[in-house]
């Protein structure tokens, strides 16, 4: 039985602990939409993902989101994470309107509208996106050589008035 172990290459050892490692802990994904000014002109962008951070529910606001779209299941997004489960914050930073996030959903923002180019769809048009869309963070643009950087949040505190638990009886939303 361990004859035919003894004749696998060494390097097919490593083929399932890539598979693994690329499906659980991080991953290199393509910047295919600019909506939080990534990608834009030039040479596309490749991204550094955490996929374990959405596994273990640690959502941070501010962090570039990668989720699939609610609208097109094929479709892989970026967008900035504003708010997470529990939340009471302000959709619009000038509105008056004050929301409360609901359990399981985070709000996603494009980095709005710039030239001749409109802002791209994000949770003012979709509502509060289900945490089981968000597939990792990405972390840094890491090609070209010459763009690698780290990414920062760009979270807007003053539209967060306060956290707190999103419980079952938050079910009603007024986005649906």
């Amino acid at each position: 039985m361990a004859g035919w172990l003894a004749r696998v290459p060494p390097v097919l050892w490593w083929v399932p602990i890539g598979v693994a490692v690329n499906d659980s802990l991080v991953s290199l994904a393509p910047a295919t939409d600019d909506a939080v000014g990534l990608s834009g002109a030039g040479p596309k962008r490749l991204l550094l993902v955490d996929k374990l951070s959405p596994r273990l529910y640690r959502y941070s606001r501010g962090s570039v989101a990668v989720f699939t779209s609610p609208t097109d299941p094929d479709s892989t997004l970026l967008r900035r994470v504003v708010a997470v489960e529990g939340d009471w914050f302000r959709p619009v930073p000038s509105s008056s309107s004050v929301l409360k996030m609901p359990a399981g959903r985070c709000w996603l923002e494009s980095e709005g509208a710039s030239g001749d180019r409109p802002r791209p769809p994000d949770s003012h048009q979709w509502g509060p996106v289900p945490l089981a869309l968000v597939d990792g963070r990405a972390l840094a643009v890491v090609w070209p050589p010459q763009r690698w950087a780290w990414l920062s949040g760009g979270s807007q505190p003053s539209r967060i008035l306060a956290h707190g638990h999103a419980g079952p009886e938050d079910e009603t939303w007024p986005y649906r």
